[in-house]
């Protein structure tokens, strides 16, 4: 997914995500996307939503994963 694309265009590439919700650190929703499994391990992706429901960011992780305090990271 490219940053800026919206929820249609992630919608026609991706399909309906297994979960969405709305995120506690940022503004916006998270798709998480199950890939399926390698070495007995879900694999997942996810897809940040902005407002206005444009793609903010994506990756090889979870919604829980990405939606972190940042004061916590280190």
């Amino acid at each position: 997914m490219k940053k800026g694309m919206s929820r249609q265009q992630v919608m026609q590439i991706a399909g309906k995500p297994s979960t969405e919700v709305t995120m506690v650190h940022a503004r916006g929703t998270c798709q998480t996307y199950i890939l399926g499994q390698r070495d007995g391990k879900v694999e997942t992706y996810f897809v940040a939503l902005d407002e206005t429901g444009h793609v903010m960011n994506s990756g090889y992780q979870t919604c829980a994963e990405y939606d972190t305090d940042p004061r916590n990271a280190r």
